[in-house]
């Protein structure tokens, strides 16, 4: 669950790891978050990030050939199309 600030939503959220995108450079439409690689694992068919992003660790997952060193700067947007929000849970910790 990620805080709905880094999506510029008013709820937390979720979203699959696949579905972040890391890039080098912000894209064109501003939206995203910079963030630093804190770690990096090849595993073969993809390659697995932990990118701190305002006071967040993101986990990433990347297609094999996109290869960031830990501790170089990107950029992680969330396509709203792939965020879901998630309601807090009522006070008593039930949904009736």
């Amino acid at each position: 669950m990620l805080p709905g600030r880094l999506a510029g939503l008013m709820t937390p959220f979720s979203i699959r790891l696949e579905d972040v995108e890391l890039a080098a450079a912000p894209g064109a439409d501003d939206g995203g978050v910079r963030g630093i690689v804190v770690r990096r694992a090849f595993l073969g068919s993809s390659r697995d990030y932990v990118v701190e992003a305002d006071g967040e660790s993101v986990r990433v997952t990347t297609p094999p050939h996109v290869d960031v060193e830990p501790g170089e700067p990107v950029w992680l947007r969330f396509p709203p199309e792939r965020c879901h929000p998630i309601e807090p849970v009522p006070a008593g910790g039930s949904w009736t």
